[in-house]
């Protein structure tokens, strides 16, 4: 079985960080939340390296919460389920210094993103049953 590879971009005007293992994947979304906890909540794009396949997926990191957002052709866009709302309105993360929002219930703990992340990558893309998942719209 070939291993895969994330292709993670969230940085503008940046390549993408390729990571291969659970390890990387905690070290990358710790080092966002350390490198950007004072300015803004932050959005990465993670795809399956060299997939043909239509999985997507977004990851919030914002100090020690986030949220996760997930498409593909067996499921519709969907977003992470937390136990309760973060705030009235939505969450707004940042992706290559254009704002994104998502329901403020859509908050979940930064480790719920990362073994959401690394289901993922070990399963090549498809949708992690470690998140409790809310369809869009």
């Amino acid at each position: 079985m070939v291993e895969a590879r994330l292709e993670i971009y969230f940085e503008h005007g940046e390549g993408p960080s390729y990571v291969d293992t659970p390890e990387g994947i905690d070290t990358l979304l710790d080092q966002v939340a350390t490198r950007y906890w004072h300015d803004w909540p932050v959005l990465l794009e993670v795809t399956i390296a060299d997939s043909v396949g239509m999985e997507h997926m977004y990851a919030g990191v914002y100090h020690d919460r986030g949220m996760v957002w997930y498409s593909s052709p067996e499921h519709p866009a969907c977003y992470s389920q937390g136990e309760a709302p973060a705030h009235d309105g939505e969450l707004t993360y940042y992706y290559m210094e254009n704002d994104r929002q998502f329901p403020s219930d859509a908050d979940v703990s930064l480790d719920a993103v990362k073994l959401a992340v690394r289901e993922f990558l070990a399963t090549r893309g498809e949708r992690p049953s470690s998140v409790t998942w809310r369809p869009i719209g």
